[in-house]
Formats: C-alpha cells, structure tokens, sequence
C-alpha cells in the first residue's frame, strides 16, 4: 500500500508522519519528503537534501522505504503541483492501492504561519509581510516554502476525490487532539494493527526535558547534566527565538486578509461546505468511493 500525506506546509504533516511511524512500527525512512512525483529541477531555493537524494528513478523511490512496511511518501510539494503529482502517480502505476490523508489549515493563519517561520530561518530577513507576500507570490519558481498564497484547498480536495478511492481528511486545529485520543482512525483507515501507543514527545531541548523554563526543579536537573555551557547557550537561542516570535506575531495580527487571501478564503469556504457531509469525528472527513 502506498500512503500520501498532502497538505500546505505549516499543517503537521512532518507531525503526522513520524507518528504514523512510531504508532505502526512503519520503520520509515527519516526522509520525508522525497518529492520523486514532481519535477523540482524548475525550483528556486529548494532545499539541498533534493539534490543530495538523486531520486531520479521509482527503483530509485522504492529503494527509499525498503525495510518499511508501506511507502508514506509526505512530499509538501506535490499539493502546489497537484496535477503533475496525479500524472505520474499514474505514469508510474502507484495509483493503484494508495490512499491520501489531506490536512489543511486556514489559510491566513497558515501563511502567517509561514512567515514566521521563514523569518526566524532566516529566509526572511525582514518583518514586513505584505511586502514579503507580494514579492513571493508573484514568482513562480519559489519553493513551496515561499508560497505564502495559493491554497487551493477546493480544487485539490476535488481532483483528489475523482483519483482515489480512500481520503482521510484532518483539520489542523483539531490535530493534537485527533493524534492522543483517536489513533483507531489511523488503524481503521489505513488497515494496520497499532503496535506502540504514540504519544506526542514532550519538548525536548538537546536532549533534556524542560517543560516549563520557570520550573525550578527542571531547570536544576538541567543544568546538572553535562555539556551546561552549551546547553545553556542552545536555551538562550531557544528563548530569544520565541520573544522575536512573539513581537513579529504582534506585528502581523492586524494585517488585513481579505485583500490577500480572497481565492484562498474561497477556496476554503466552498472546501468545507463539500466535506462536511463527510464528518466523521470532530476535525477529521473520510471519503470511500468503493
């Protein structure tokens, strides 16, 4: 069986596929995205693994997921390129017994999101999101990760439906809350025996546990373990990240969506009025057209 994590980015995919992995025993590879169903030679900026990887063949491909049990292939880029995916998908005869689990987010708060994200990466280098909207949006060569726009939620949910038999659908608000309480969707839909009760990992800071920066207790056994300076050098990075989180959240939550967002926004309307008769679960729609 081959298993398709399509989404937008900034929507847990990277999430959802490592725990896929822990609560199946799936044994997949830590690459995620592989990308072998598009042709990312086109691309701007796309990340340097793609290159390193040489898939350039389904041995290739296949090679990738040869000691796991099924193929979970959670490429972002094939939602930006979803009639490229569909075409080879086809060309390659992995059409056949693949199901796809789609998650989607709102799509201002996803590209704000991604803004933020960008930024503290340093991709971004200033705070402006209008400006940073406007430049990327209007450059087709850019890496999914620059595609601040362009959420076609409706149309992909609608090719997709017409191409496979079995879609789960995730709405990013409800995902912690689907991933700790219901891992039977998971086993339902997918046909597999859960094998380890994944729960999601606490945060973890070079490798100690610091649940709340303000435990005291906490914060003297962390710095009781070895290597302090540089754990401590690592925490003053992981803090001061999140006060620049903080400000450039405060800097865009008045930016006015409905000049930018308007075909998203639609999208996404006319998106969730089709799936809602598919409801199964808060926050989750399954389609089976067998």
């Amino acid at each position: 069986m081959n298993l398709f994590i399509l989404s937008t980015g900034r929507a847990a995919s990277t999430s959802l596929y490592f725990f896929l992995d822990k609560l199946f025993h799936l044994n997949l590879p830590s690459i995620k995205e592989p990308h072998f169903l598009i042709d990312t030679d086109f691309y701007d900026n796309k990340p340097k693994i793609l290159s390193d990887l040489k898939v350039r063949s389904l041995e290739d491909y296949q090679k990738l997921y040869k000691n796991s049990k099924i193929i979970v292939d959670a490429s972002v880029g094939y939602f930006f390129n979803i009639d490229e995916f569909l075409e080879n998908l086809k060309k390659y005869n992995l059409n056949e017994n693949s199901k796809i689990i789609y998650i989607f987010r709102e799509p201002a708060d996803r590209s704000k999101s991604l803004f933020i994200k960008q930024y503290l990466t340093g991709f971004e280098k200033g705070t402006n999101f209008k400006k940073a909207f406007n430049r990327k949006c209007n450059d087709k060569k850019y890496w999914w990760s620059y595609n601040y726009d362009n959420v076609n939620y409706n149309d992909n949910f609608i090719k997709l439906k017409n191409n496979f038999n079995e879609i789960l659908l995730i709405n990013y608000n409800f995902f912690n809350s689907i991933i700790k309480n219901n891992n039977k969707i998971f086993s339902d839909f997918l046909s597999l025996s859960v094998q380890n009760e994944a729960i999601p990992e606490k945060k973890k800071i070079n490798s100690s546990d610091i649940n709340n920066f303000f435990n005291k207790e906490n914060f003297l056994n962390f710095l009781k373990k070895k290597g302090k300076l540089s754990k401590l050098l690592f925490l003053f990075k992981y803090y001061f990240k999140s006060i620049k989180v903080i400000i450039l959240k405060i800097r865009i939550k008045n930016f006015s969506d409905d000049d930018y967002f308007e075909n998203s926004k639609k999208q996404y309307k006319n998106f969730m009025n089709n799936i809602e008769k598919f409801k199964i679960y808060e926050g989750v729609y399954k389609i089976n057209n067998k």
